[in-house]
């Protein structure tokens, strides 16, 4: 006689939406409070002043219900977007806070001396590293806040932004460089092209307010050769009025010191400086092609 072989039971077909659904819950907030000291944190300012960050010393740790903590917060929480604009702390109350925690003035003098050092080291080295180039071109990734830090020696110039995508034609070139030359200046009416010695004068105010032009590219395949040969030539231009620009700089110095006294200062606050970043522009040169068909080959540097 046989025993007979359990049957298994066959498993019911579960519905698609029957999958078990995964849900999240936060109950306390946990909080850690550090003292402030200096250097805490290695940052180094870029306006000298001396560098605030937190310590290792906790001063309180405390556990709260997310509800509490939210509205404790409510009023104190700073958005992201303003916090770029509004979050960066002064360095006089930098120093103020400093002291509250038990550095002294002496401590924050020094410290502020050394900071002077290596913000002067890196501005030299960035010098090195580029030279008296002033052409560079950039990725789309980069930020364009960065832009200033990056150049290094020209952190304190003017940048003025203008974007490529849309030199569609003559006009609209013209209207986007408003704020350098009026568009009836640049354009003259009846006229097919820019008056592009007008725009160079024009280059050379911005090379005395010690000016960055950064230009948004757009990407190759979508760059049209109108607005490709549109582009070059505003580099061409540029490239113009730097050659101007120097050899009037040159002519002032060697007048300066013809007069005596401190000419290597006088002369180098005389001197302004003009770069422009080619922002998505993927290749290592660029060219200006005239209509009198004359061409001007331009190297690019990478900043990254």
């Amino acid at each position: 006689m046989f025993k007979r072989k359990r049957e298994l039971p066959t498993p019911k077909a579960q519905p698609a939406d029957s999958t078990p659904k995964t849900k999240v819950r936060f109950g306390e907030v946990h909080i850690r409070t550090h003292s402030m000291e200096l250097w805490g944190g290695g940052g180094v300012p870029q306006d000298d002043g001396p560098p605030l960050g937190l310590s290792f010393d906790v001063i309180e740790e405390r556990s709260v219900q997310i509800e509490e903590w939210e509205n404790e917060r409510e009023n104190a929480r700073t958005p992201k977007d303003a916090y770029c604009a509004v979050g960066c702390v002064e360095p006089m109350r930098r120093a103020a806070i400093l002291m509250r925690c038990g550095s002294t003035l002496k401590q924050i003098r020094t410290v502020k001396q050394a900071v002077a050092r290596l913000n002067k080291q890196r501005w030299q080295a960035t010098a090195m590293l580029y030279e008296d180039n002033w052409l560079f071109s950039m990725p789309h990734s980069t930020d364009s806040s960065d832009l200033l830090a990056m150049l290094g020696p020209r952190h304190e110039a003017e940048t003025i932004c203008l974007d490529a995508c849309g030199w569609t034609s003559a006009e609209a070139f013209a209207a986007s460089l408003g704020g350098l030359v009026g568009p009836d200046e640049l354009l003259p009416a009846a006229s097919p092209q820019p008056d592009w010695d007008r725009l160079t004068a024009a280059l050379q105010g911005c090379w005395a307010r010690h000016a960055v032009l950064l230009v948004h590219c757009g990407p190759r395949e979508a760059t049209t050769a109108a607005q490709e040969r549109m582009l070059g030539q505003f580099v061409g231009c540029v490239a113009s009025a730097l050659v101007a620009c120097n050899s009037r700089a040159a002519a002032e110095a060697a007048a300066l010191a013809a007069e005596g006294g401190d000419a290597s200062r006088r002369a180098d606050e005389a001197r302004g400086s003009l770069c422009v970043v080619l922002q998505g522009w993927c290749r290592a040169r660029i060219t200006a092609q005239w209509p009198s068909e004359e061409t001007q080959d331009y190297a690019l540097a990478q900043l990254k």
